[in-house]
């Protein structure tokens, strides 16, 4: 369920003792405090490129996309920063101008990034040539710096460059008019991940307004700025990660949820207009199969052997054309049952499918066996439908002999995504014509049928509404069979 409110007051106790911890680092090693600092946003920013890397076949507007390499770049940028810092003394020949410079290159690759990603919006993107511009701007962006070409942001004894100062309102400005854009396109967005990237954006702004006021890269100032940047890069990894893993269709805008609603509203027109349409094929059906009918029966005197011949073919042809709409309309039908998953006793289902077959079953001199079988979590019209598939299968594909079928069942540990929880694997087993191994993949699809039914009455769909029930429980359906030597059919099922 979705979170009406994302951060709450335990945010705000962890953040009181998270920005303590850091001040009381701080006390010890400034270094420590900002070397953590800036890995927690490298990291984030990593991990949302990672994200949006792998999902980019998947998603169909550029928001996310564009942002995400954008922030692998700005990883880079703070992570350089890092190293660059006064005290780490990895760069050697550089004084604390360096990690400055820094810093504002990464705000103006971020803030312009963030607004270029909301004008983008919905486009599609060529990732690879995103990429590519990012790599190039980086490169140089870092050569200008360590070329001693980009302008001065701090000097040793004096502080603050006015180039400093003033680049941090200009990017405080793309940030406000970040803000302004999320506004304007607030309906595009999710409310709680609107909220989320305008706290990052907002954040950001406090941090870029105090980094002009400290002196000193040790100060009080430049402290509370830093506390800022993770206040910032939580509510980015808030929006964008956590959301990605636990509520992956909310994270891009509303696109995918909207189009999953105009898709279900789609079905939903669909299965009114199929119904109609079986109603109106099914009436002249009728019609047409009665009068032939009729005609076969009542002037039979007055046919041919050919005449009485064709009348029995239209009848035939209705009748087999009325159960193949049936036959599609169930099958459609499979996937929209709302209804709840409940207790069935299996044994109860099955008793109800083979009552429903009773005159098949007489007429085909079928004896059909039954070991005791468990209760399970599901539909119960649905698991009737699935016992009397298999069983009908059983007598209309029989070989020489009468018809044999055996059902039983046993406890399996294998069932679900995760292979661990307790299921039970039913078997129906007959000892009928047989399927060639060569063809097990293809019967569970929908109009296809096994070599040796061809030319009987099948619809093709029996075993593909089937396959479908089952996987609507969760589970799997599968056959074990060779032509001459009958079929079992194993379903697993929740317990």
């Amino acid at each position: 369920m979705e979170d009406k409110y994302p951060l709450s007051i335990r945010h705000a106790i962890f953040f009181a003792g998270l920005f303590l911890g850091l001040f009381a680092i701080s006390r010890t090693s400034y270094l420590l405090m900002h070397t953590l600092v800036e890995m927690f946003s490298v990291v984030v920013a990593c991990s949302i490129f990672m994200i949006a890397w792998n999902a980019r076949r998947f998603v169909t507007n550029g928001f996310f996309l564009f942002l995400g390499i954008a922030l692998l770049f700005v990883g880079i940028l703070d992570l350089v920063h890092a190293l660059a810092y006064k005290g780490m003394n990895v760069f050697a020949g550089y004084d604390a101008n360096l990690p400055t410079q820094l810093w504002i290159a990464s705000r103006y690759l971020i803030s312009l990034s963030l607004l270029a990603a909301l004008l983008i919006g919905r486009r599609r993107l060529n990732a690879y040539v995103v990429l590519a511009g990012y790599a190039v701007v980086t490169a140089v962006l870092l050569l200008s710096i360590f070329l001693r070409v980009f302008p001065d942001c701090y000097v040793e004894g004096s502080g603050l460059t006015g180039f400093k100062i003033a680049s941090e309102y200009v990017i405080s400005l793309l940030f406000a008019g970040t803000l302004v854009l999320f506004y304007r396109l607030r309906r595009e967005f999710e409310p709680s991940i609107l909220g989320l990237l305008a706290g990052a954006v907002v954040c950001s702004i406090i941090s870029e307004l105090v980094f002009t006021l400290y002196i000193g890269v040790y100060d009080l100032f430049n402290l509370l700025g830093h506390f800022s940047k993770v206040l910032a890069f939580y509510l980015i990894y808030k929006a964008l990660i956590e959301t990605s893993l636990v509520r992956p269709y909310a994270l891009f805008f509303r696109q995918l949820s909207d189009k999953t609603r105009e898709l279900e509203r789609s079905n939903e027109e669909l299965e009114q207009f199929a119904d109609l349409v079986s109603h109106d094929l099914r009436a002249p059906l009728n019609t047409i199969g009665a009068c032939a009918q009729l005609i076969r029966d009542k002037y039979a005197g007055r046919l041919d052997e050919r005449g009485r011949m064709h009348a029995d073919h239209i009848v035939q042809g209705t009748q087999r054309m009325a159960r193949l709409i049936r036959s599609i309309l169930d099958y459609a039908r499979i996937s929209r049952q709302t209804k709840a998953f409940v207790k069935v006793p299996l044994d109860t289902a099955l008793a109800a499918a083979l009552q429903n077959l009773g005159t098949r079953l007489d007429a085909a001199g079928a004896e059909v066996e039954s070991a005791p079988l468990p209760e399970v979590q599901g539909d119960e019209v649905q698991l009737v439908q699935l016992f009397q598939n298999l069983v009908e299968n059983a007598v209309k594909y029989r070989g020489t002999d009468a018809p044999r079928v055996r059902i039983s069942a046993e406890r399996t540990n294998g069932f679900g995504a995760a292979g661990a929880s307790p299921g039970w694997r039913i078997t129906v087993e007959d000892n009928g014509m047989g399927i060639d191994p060569k063809l097990h993949d293809r019967i569970f699809q929908i109009f296809e049928r096994g070599a040796q039914t061809e030319g009987s009455d099948g619809s093709g769909i029996g075993l593909a509404v089937c396959k479908k029930i089952v996987e609507r429980h969760g589970g799997r359906i599968g056959i074990a069979s060779e032509p001459g030597r009958g079929s079992a059919f194993s379903f697993t099922l929740p317990a």
